[in-house]
């Protein structure tokens, strides 16, 4: 290869490591905001005390479980996403790290 392709290479090579990066990053902060949102619902709420604060926990409930399986279901999504997303990420830092060693090694 000649050399004056190779720092190109690197160069192209570090800006998809930094695309790769910058989407798994994104990816995982959606993961860590539907968590926390997980984890709001999931608090306990004060024991009742009357019928119709009964009637009113009861009606949250209700609703808090169709929007657990909500968060649960685009939890999964973006936990797939960020397996593939880490799977890129790694080999997008491998082929940096490659192109990195060969720049230095002595011809």
């Amino acid at each position: 290869m000649k050399d004056e392709r190779l720092p190109r290479l690197i160069a192209m090579a570090a800006m998809v490591l930094d695309a790769k990066s910058a989407a798994l990053r994104k990816t995982q902060a959606a993961c860590t905001a539907l968590k926390a949102q997980r984890e709001a619902l999931d608090r306990p709420a004060p024991e009742p005390a009357d019928l119709g604060a009964a009637r009113a926990a009861l009606a949250y409930e209700a609703w808090a479980a169709v929007r657990r399986a909500e968060i649960d279901a685009r939890l999964a999504v973006q936990e797939a996403q960020a397996k593939v997303q880490m799977a890129e990420a790694r080999r997008a830092f491998g082929r940096h790290l490659v192109l990195e060693r060969m720049a230095g090694m002595p011809r």
